[in-house]
């Protein structure tokens, strides 16, 4: 199997020359186009506009609008501008796009032989930290609504996938990793009116590897929680979500500590309207979560 090419060329005085130029996968290092991944298939199958924007032939912000809404269309949320990383929100899942096959299709790859992911960009700081033994920093950038947390989330599911070791150290610090962001999103995160899961703070995660790539440790700091939202909220804006869920447990029994449940039976039968810091904003539900179930995973981290 091969990549065949075929160019059409004329010389100065019109002469035309046609030519042929196959490729064997294994000198190019595409044997990725033999995945069965219906997603990466279908993303190197079908070009969509144009994926780094620095290629667009009229760099105009209209221009490069279009394009990203022509590859939206198509489910192509990721895109690039040169080095840089480029998502858009897509407020739904695609199908596929994080599934073990994509993730294998990433692992041990540079970022141009594929196309551009949030696996790629991971996977490129991850091995660059191993072959030059240098500290790698990935920064999350965007306005509210834009990912941020869903990216933070899927660099971390990346970073525990790579780490093949199978001691039970490194499962725990594994399980660490992923069980993390229940928690903060739990204690930080809010709805507001043009996000359901917005981060009321900034965080920095510091990640720690061992020179064989298997994760050690790390650590998260926290920066500018909103404190302010726990006792006033806007229209149509939550308080943390933390709060909802705890009403929401109470009122189906899932504590499974007796201390805590019988804490928990002080508010039995109580709605979050019941509560003044919940009550100010008229907004008590998110569309498609379920407080209760929000809080078994919750409680299932801190275990």
């Amino acid at each position: 199997l091969g990549l065949q090419e075929f160019w059409g060329v004329a010389d100065p005085i019109g002469r035309q020359f046609e030519f042929e130029m196959t490729y064997p996968f294994a000198s190019l290092g595409m044997d990725y186009f033999l995945t069965t991944d219906p997603w990466v298939r279908k993303a190197l199958s079908e070009p969509v506009g144009v994926e780094d924007l620095t290629l667009l032939s009229d760099i105009a912000a209209d221009k490069a609008v279009d394009n990203l809404r022509t590859r939206l269309k198509a489910d192509l949320i990721y895109g690039s501008i040169g080095a840089v990383l480029l998502s858009v929100n897509p407020f739904k899942p695609i199908e596929g796009m994080y599934s073990p096959g994509v993730f294998d299709v990433y692992r041990g790859r540079a970022r141009h032989e594929l196309p551009s992911h949030i696996f790629g960009l991971t996977e490129s700081a991850y091995t660059a930290m191993l072959d030059k033994g240098e500290n790698q920093a990935i920064v999350i950038t965007g306005e509210s609504g834009a990912g941020k947390t869903e990216a933070a989330k899927k660099i971390l599911e990346y970073l525990a996938a790579a780490t093949t070791g199978s001691t039970p150290e490194l499962l725990r610090v594994k399980e660490i990793f992923l069980e993390s962001n229940p928690l903060l999103e739990a204690f930080g995160n809010a709805k507001t009116v043009r996000n359901d899961n917005s981060s009321r703070f900034g965080k920095y995660f510091a990640l720690f590897f061992k020179g064989s790539g298997d994760a050690v440790g790390g650590r998260i700091t926290k920066y500018l929680l909103e404190k302010s939202r726990v006792v006033k909220q806007s229209p149509n804006e939550r308080n943390f979500h933390i709060f909802y869920q705890v009403v929401a447990a109470a009122n189906q029994g899932i504590e499974k500590s007796a201390a805590v449940q019988s804490k928990l039976s002080t508010i039995q039968g109580c709605k979050p309207q019941d509560f003044d810091f919940l009550n100010r904003s008229g907004c008590f539900t998110v569309h498609g979560v379920d407080d209760a179930k929000e809080y078994r995973t919750v409680q299932h981290a801190m275990q």
